[in-house]
C-alpha cells in the first residue's frame, strides 16, 4: 500500500470574508465540492489531519502563508469517521502574500457539522491544485486566530501502530516524543493524535517525520514541511 500524507486543520463553516481579504484570495470555481457518505472506503493515507486550536469557539477558520510563489491554494477538509470530505481549490489574487487569508466556505451541510467537536473535523492547506494527492509543503491553518492557539495537533490513521511524532527545525533539533490513541467514536480517519506547542516552531520550514512501531517492526515513516510564519 502506497502511504502519502494529508495534512488537515479544524475549518469552522461559511463565514463571510473580511473585507481586506477579498482581494486576496476566492474560489476558483463556481461549484464548492462536498460530499456526505456514510459508506466510507477505507483509506490508505496514515496523516490525515494537522490543526492549530485556540481558546476561542469555533466562529472562523485561517490560513497562516508564508511568501506564496503558487497563484493557488488547495484547501481539502475531512470528518474523523471519514464520512465528510470536501476539495477545493482557491486563487490568490494579490502576489506575494503574507499572513492570515479567510477562505470562503459555503457549505451546505453547515447543520451537520456545526453538530461535530472540535477534534472531529479536519482541513489540508498546501500550495498548488487538488491533484496533488502527496504534498510535501503544508501550511497551518487554525480556527480563531493563530495567535490565540496553544496547540499544533497531527491527526493520524495509526493501522493499529505505536505513533510517534519526529520534530526537527531552528529551535528543536530531532524532538521525538509519542502521539496519543484517540479512543472515543468511529475513527475511520485517523484514530491517534499527536500535539505539538506552537511555540515549538521556528520561522520557515519544519520538519515533521511521524514514526510507526508494530510487533516491534518499524513500519515507513511519514514526513512533511509544515511552513509556519510567526503571527
Amino acid at each position: 500500500m502506497k502511504l502519502y500524507a494529508l495534512i488537515l486543520g479544524l475549518f469552522i463553516f461559511n463565514q463571510p470574508l473580511l473585507a481586506n481579504n477579498e482581494l486576496k484570495i476566492r474560489l476558483a470555481k463556481d461549484t464548492f465540492y462536498e460530499e456526505f457518505n456514510a459508506d466510507v472506503p477505507v483509506s490508505g493515507r496514515v496523516i490525515t489531519g494537522v490543526l492549530a486550536q485556540s481558546n476561542k469557539d469555533l466562529t472562523q477558520l485561517n490560513i497562516m502563508l508564508p511568501s506564496v510563489e503558487s497563484d493557488s491554494i488547495c484547501l481539502k477538509a475531512q470528518s474523523i469517521d471519514g464520512t465528510y470530505y470536501s476539495s477545493n481549490e482557491y486563487k490568490l489574487l494579490t502576489k506575494n502574500i503574507e499572513g492570515p487569508v479567510y477562505p470562503d466556505y459555503p457549505t451546505k451541510y453547515k447543520d451537520q457539522l456545526s453538530k461535530l467537536d472540535r477534534n472531529n473535523l479536519a482541513l489540508l492547506a498546501f500550495p498548488g491544485d487538488c491533484s496533488n494527492n502527496k504534498p510535501d509543503t503544508i501550511f497551518l491553518s487554525a480556527v480563531g486566530e493563530v495567535s490565540k492557539a496553544q496547540t499544533i495537533s497531527i491527526l493520524v490513521n495509526s493501522g493499529r501502530s505505536n505513533v510517534f511524532i519526529n520534530l526537527k527545525n531552528n529551535l528543536a533539533k530531532h524532538k521525538t516524543q509519542k502521539c496519543q490513541r484517540i479512543e472515543q467514536g468511529k475513527r475511520t480517519a485517523y484514530d491517534t493524535i499527536c500535539n505539538l506547542n506552537l511555540d515549538s516552531l521556528s520561522v520557515g520550514k519544519n520538519s515533521i517525520a511521524i514514526l510507526r512501531r508494530k510487533s516491534g517492526r518499524s513500519l515507513p515513516s511519514v514526513k512533511l514541511n509544515l511552513m509556519y510564519r510567526d503571527v
